[in-house]
């Protein structure tokens, strides 16, 4: 009957959830995830050809190709199971969280993760070594979209807190903070474990990503929820 009755509990919240993410409009982050999709496509299919890894191939890019592979370093992934991931973080969160902005503001915040994450990724990287270095993929959005993610809690009544009403939050919106939540833990499991002062110290596309998320909602925090 327990049994029943969780199973019951997950597939409800499992469909509010899916409601809200069908209700929402994002048109940046389908566009983004489409872009992510066919550039992982032509990579995979490039080193079909040459017989040869994603992985092999995109860092022979950065060696070989700079100018090239730099710009387009955000949209690179090293095998499906990272764009697979970030994937799912950015089409999840995003199409949570766009609705809350005006689509060029969306589209700027976007761009800005971008540069700021791989720029952050990058740094984490040079400042201890000296070799050359190799920093790409869309994570840093995804972080950023989760710490963002965790100013819906400033979306619970004031009552709720003191146990004495029903959250205002939707199964998205609760969804989404777990998720906010891991990020933070996440990024300071890695600040705190090293190797300390090493290359491969931090993901520095991550904090920089989290970061970013974290203040963008503490200064433009949500305006609406998708269960409205």
């Amino acid at each position: 009957m327990a049994a029943a009755s969780f199973h019951g509990y997950v597939i409800g919240h499992a469909r509010r959830v899916w409601r809200d993410l069908a209700m929402a409009r994002s048109p940046v982050t389908l566009l983004t995830c489409g872009v992510l999709v066919v550039v992982f496509a032509v990579q995979l299919l490039e080193a079909m050809r040459l017989g040869t890894t994603v992985q092999s191939l995109t860092g022979y890019l950065f060696y070989a190709r700079p100018r090239f592979a730099w710009p387009l370093a955000f949209f690179l992934h090293r095998d499906a199971a990272h764009v697979g991931g970030n994937l799912l973080l950015i089409a999840f969160l995003g199409r949570l969280a766009e609705p809350n902005f005006s689509t060029r503001s969306y589209a700027a915040f976007f761009v800005g993760v971008a540069i700021t994450s791989v720029s952050g990724g990058f740094l984490a990287i040079a400042l201890f070594d000296r070799g050359p270095v190799v920093a790409y993929g869309a994570s840093g959005l995804g972080f950023a979209l989760a710490g963002y993610s965790l100013q819906y809690l400033r979306g619970i009544d004031r009552p709720v807190l003191r146990g004495g009403a029903t959250s205002s939050l939707s199964s998205a919106e609760w969804l989404a903070v777990i998720v906010g939540l891991a990020a933070v833990f996440t990024v300071a499991l890695d600040v705190g474990t090293g190797p300390f002062f090493d290359a491969y110290w931090l993901n520095g596309a991550h904090a920089v990503g989290l970061v970013v998320g974290l203040l963008v909602g503490w200064y433009a925090p949500p305006s609406r929820h998708p269960s409205v």
